[in-house]
C-alpha cells in the first residue's frame, strides 16, 4: 500500500514515503517486540499514507481503494494472528480456522469497499458520502483497537 501510494502519487512524495515507511516501521516494531497496541498505529500510518496519497492526487475516486482496504484489513489481521500465543503442535484446526477467518474478512471488506465505490461513482460523491467513509474508517479503527487489547490480553494469560 505504501508502494502504490508513493509510485502512483505525483506530488509531495517524500511525505506519502515517509508516512508509510514509518507505518511499516511501527508494524514491524510491534511485531518484533510483541506490542499487539502498536498495530493499529502502524496500520493507520499507512492509512493516513494513502489518505495523503488521494487527497493530492484530486480528481475522481479511485478504483484501487478496494483492494488498498483488503490490504490494510488483512495486514492487521495477520499481525494479531502472529502475536497469539504458539498452536500446539498437534492443534491444526485452530490454524485453518484463522486462515479461514482471515480469507472471510478480506472478502467481506471487498464487497463492503466495492458496494461504497460502486455508490460514490453512482452519487457523484459529495458531503454525505465523504462523512459515512470517515465514519466507517472511524468504525474500522475501533474494531482494530479493539482487537489489539483482546489480543494483548490473551499473550498476557
Amino acid at each position: 500500500m505504501t508502494l502504490y501510494s508513493t509510485l502512483a502519487g505525483s506530488r509531495l512524495v517524500p511525505l506519502v514515503l515517509g508516512l508509510g515507511g514509518a507505518g511499516c516501521v511501527v508494524v514491524a516494531l510491534a511485531l518484533v517486540f510483541r506490542v499487539a497496541l502498536l498495530v493499529p498505529w502502524g496500520v493507520a500510518l499507512v492509512g493516513a499514507a494513502y489518505a495523503v496519497f488521494l487527497r493530492l492526487r484530486g480528481g475522481a475516486v479511485d478504483s484501487n481503494a478496494v483492494y488498498v482496504a483488503v490490504g490494510l484489513v488483512v495486514t492487521a489481521e495477520v499481525a494479531f494472528l502472529s502475536l497469539r500465543p504458539p498452536v500446539p503442535a498437534g492443534d491444526g484446526r485452530i490454524q485453518w480456522d484463522a486462515a479461514l477467518r482471515i480469507v472471510v474478512i478480506a472478502i467481506a471488506t471487498l464487497l463492503g469497499g466495492g458496494i461504497v465505490l460502486v455508490a460514490s461513482g453512482a452519487s457523484g460523491g459529495g458531503l454525505v458520502l465523504e462523512g459515512i467513509g470517515v465514519a466507517a474508517s472511524v468504525v474500522i479503527v475501533s474494531a482494530v483497537v479493539t482487537l489489539a487489547a483482546r489480543a494483548r490480553d490473551s499473550a498476557s494469560t
